[in-house]
């Protein structure tokens, strides 16, 4: 996330006000917009309701350190990019030479900033929460694991050092191999696809909202080690399942906004 008020800020501002709560119902939401101050008291109001839910309720990503009677949020990761609205190379307005079997198939890019050193390997996940209403479920378009921190270029004089750069979901095969990509929901059974064809089912796929604007989840982990089994075409709740078992020492996320 970052503040209404410069289009690159590498500042530290309420690094976890766009990280995204997952309730045990499974549903997810994310990603406060307004000013500055508007955000300040939404992000402790949430805090406070938070102490109250009867229900199992965590910011993924982030583990509890516990310290004498104290337990303490140890994610520091902010994500941020330089628009809140997707523009239309990455989804759904994208050129014919950007699509691969008529859906958008570049990915957007991003920046990670204040990452723990202690994280060694990112993992994430894209998926669009308000297509709920319209399909049943949380559509999910891109899912990324194993990524290894050392192997993203870094340039001390940027102030975004660690940067994911556009069209890296084609790429990132060639260049990092033992990054690995999940199955989307265009693998879904009710939709038919080939699943042998990785392109379209194992890699991101651009926002596609029919209805209304939609608001779309990035959710990152860092972890000290990868998460063991995973292959190309995992399933996302393979991950999710990795990630229980594996040591998450930082993790952040952000809202952007899909045109219909």
């Amino acid at each position: 996330m970052r503040c209404s008020t410069s289009k690159r800020c590498s500042a530290r501002c309420f690094p976890n006000v766009a990280s995204v709560l997952r309730y045990g119902n499974g549903m997810a939401f994310g990603g406060f917009r307004g000013n500055r101050q508007s955000v300040i008291w939404k992000w402790q109001f949430t805090r406070k309701c938070l102490r109250k839910l009867p229900f199992n309720a965590r910011v993924l990503g982030v583990n509890k350190k516990r310290t004498g009677d104290t337990v303490r949020d140890t994610g520091t990761m902010l994500v941020s990019a330089d628009f809140n609205t997707i523009p239309e190379q990455y989804a759904k307005n994208a050129p014919d030479d950007a699509r691969v079997d008529g859906v958008p198939c570049v990915s957007f890019p991003f920046y990670i900033d204040h990452l723990n050193p202690a994280a060694k390997y990112l993992h994430w996940e894209f998926s669009d929460p308000d297509s709920i209403p319209v399909c049943g479920f949380e559509w999910i378009h891109w899912t990324m694991a194993n990524l290894p921190v050392a192997a993203l270029m870094f340039d001390p004089s940027d102030a975004h050092a660690l940067q994911i750069p556009p069209d890296f979901s084609r790429r990132v095969t060639a260049m990092i191999p033992e990054a690995v990509q999940g199955r989307n929901s265009q693998a879904s059974p009710l939709y038919g696809q080939d699943q042998r064809n990785l392109q379209l089912v194992a890699h991101y796929t651009g926002p596609q909202p029919p209805d209304k604007d939609h608001g779309y989840v990035l959710q990152i982990w860092g972890t000290t080690s990868p998460i063991a089994g995973l292959e190309q075409g995992f399933w996302l709740n393979e991950m999710l399942h990795g990630l229980e078992h594996s040591q998450v020492v930082d993790g952040g996320g952000i809202t952007l906004i899909g045109k219909c």
